[in-house]
């Protein structure tokens, strides 16, 4: 019943706004619905509290109640509640969505011309952001350094500057180099926003899953793996001299940043499949290697404390928000043995971080228990709608 009236409530302010909003961007659809549905908690949280005031609520009788809340009276306080919360909205809309609609409508209607950059000459090129590292993995501008040893455990290393790890050198060119920093600038917003459990647009998304990628894309053990695939097919066509010419093939996998189909096979999957952030207090490592990507699965760490996650279903439509879900010690030592492969030679933590535990059971139970997740969640929107 009381659910009623806070729907009534959002429905009647929406019936008297939606005629005053002449210009709504799309991009704008995930702040609103979150606005909307802290809105209507609130109102449920009001309707609640008003009623239950200096009552028990076991002598609320249920016919009473009814009339009091939907009949006559109760609709003059719908109304009239619906009124307050519309001027409110219609404000936030004027001030807020109204101009950043018109903006974004614009931009799409002149795009700018970019202008041509001169890259930065550099010789020592990180392969995992710098700024990432820095904002998300550092403390006090130190990280935590394990180290694989010759007995193939790890090994804490001292706290170093979080500029000296995650880099070699000349791995890229000057032109690629530069280009990785616009996709880290573009990204920045979007990465802070989804930790923070804000909603993205649809360009936004774009950006996070395009870092994302590129993190992987770039990163010297995908280059190594490429690397093997294409040089038959490079001494095939240019001669086997050519595929040991370090410039020669870097060229080539460079031309991979141009391949827009390639790109798209690879991001298509991450972009829609469905979205999980994993949380668990400082207990994801950051591996040398970026990320674990097979199957449809992708799987990152952006802090010690959350973990990115996108695996089947596809979604039909983005959620607002991914599902969010903490994970005790123990899957979230599952996650990184995932995390964690042959390839990895050094990995990032925080500090109160103890250590990896070879003993840990299989990844399948984590996965299981994700997927799980997913379920439960799709089935609760289900019910909710």
């Amino acid at each position: 019943m009381w659910d009623e009236v806070a729907d009534r409530i959002i429905k009647r302010m929406l019936d008297l706004t939606t005629p005053h909003a002449d210009a709504l961007h799309v991009d704008l659809r995930g702040e609103m619905i979150l606005a909307l549905a802290k809105l209507r908690i609130g109102l449920r949280a009001a309707v609640e509290r008003i009623r239950c005031a200096d009552r028990d609520p076991s002598d609320i009788r249920v016919s009473n109640e009814r009339h009091e809340c939907l009949g006559e009276p109760g609709l003059e306080r719908i109304e009239n509640t619906a009124k307050n919360c519309a001027e409110s909205w219609g404000q936030r809309y004027r001030e807020r969505w109204r101009p950043k609609s018109l903006a974004a409508l614009d931009r799409e209607a002149n795009p700018k011309t970019p202008h041509p950059r001169s890259p930065k000459p550099v010789d020592r090129n990180h392969y995992i952001s710098r700024s990432f590292i820095k904002n998300y993995w550092a403390v006090d501008d130190r990280v935590q350094l394990w180290r694989r040893c010759s007995t193939a455990e790890f090994v804490a290393l001292p706290p170093k500057s979080y500029g000296q790890w995650g880099h070699h050198r000349q791995l890229y060119s000057d032109r690629l180099e530069d280009y990785f920093g616009l996709v880290e600038g573009d990204a920045a917003l979007p990465l802070r926003m989804l930790l923070e459990s804000e909603p993205l647009n649809y360009p936004q998304r774009e950006a996070l899953v395009g870092f994302l990628l590129i993190q992987q894309l770039r990163n010297p053990s995908f280059m190594a793996k490429l690397h093997e695939m294409i040089k038959p097919v490079v001494e095939t066509v240019v001669g086997k001299s050519m595929s040991k010419d370090g410039h020669y093939m870097r060229s080539v996998y460079e031309t991979l940043y141009g391949n827009n189909d390639f790109y798209d096979r690879l991001a298509r999957s991450v972009f829609w499949n469905t979205w999980v952030l994993v949380d668990s207090e400082d207990a994801f490592v950051l591996p040398d290697t970026w990320c674990v990507s097979c199957a449809g699965f992708f799987c990152a760490p952006l802090t010690p404390s959350t973990c990115f996650i996108s695996l089947p279903p596809r979604e039909q439509q983005k959620r607002v928000l991914p599902i969010r879900i903490r994970a005790d010690e123990g899957r979230a030592a599952q996650l990184n043995t995932l995390l964690l492969t042959d390839d990895t030679h050094e990995f990032l933590s925080a500090i109160s971080f103890a250590g990896v535990d070879r003993r840990v059971a299989p990844s399948d139970p984590v996965l299981n228990w994700i997927r799980g997740s997913i379920e439960r969640a799709n089935t609760d929107v289900g019910e909710w709608t």
